[in-house]
């Protein structure tokens, strides 16, 4: 990508992460965008690391599955723990980290219940 490829970017306000066409892409401190040719895996995935990225797959899978209004309310139960994550990196969270104790902390000093989260 050329330097004027990336200006149009930062004018559009555009922050790409990841891997897009041939390129990785993710913001440094300062917020400067920052891009590499994508680089190959020199060997394929171990099992441990293909069981991870299932398990952060269906989780986001069963996100898009929940009703607009259990997404709202996870939204709001990250809002009221005054965590600087959004309700989706919470939910993501507590389905792939299930014995951390402060999930449960948060859910407990909320007004919601399973049935508002879990609908």
């Amino acid at each position: 990508m050329r330097t004027e490829q990336a200006a149009l970017l930062k004018t559009l306000s555009l922050r790409p992460t990841g891997d897009i066409g041939g390129f990785t892409f993710y913001t440094r401190q300062g917020l400067r965008t920052v891009f590499y040719l994508k680089a190959p895996p020199k060997k394929p995935a171990a099992y441990w690391q293909r069981v991870q990225r299932n398990k952060w797959r269906s989780a986001a899978q069963l996100w898009r599955q929940l009703s607009p209004t259990s997404r709202r309310n996870w939204e709001r139960l990250a809002r009221e723990a005054q965590i600087r994550i959004t309700g989706y990196n919470l939910w993501i969270h507590a389905l792939c980290c299930p014995h951390a104790t402060y999930i449960k902390t948060i859910r407990a000093k909320s007004a919601l219940s399973d049935a508002d989260l879990f609908t």
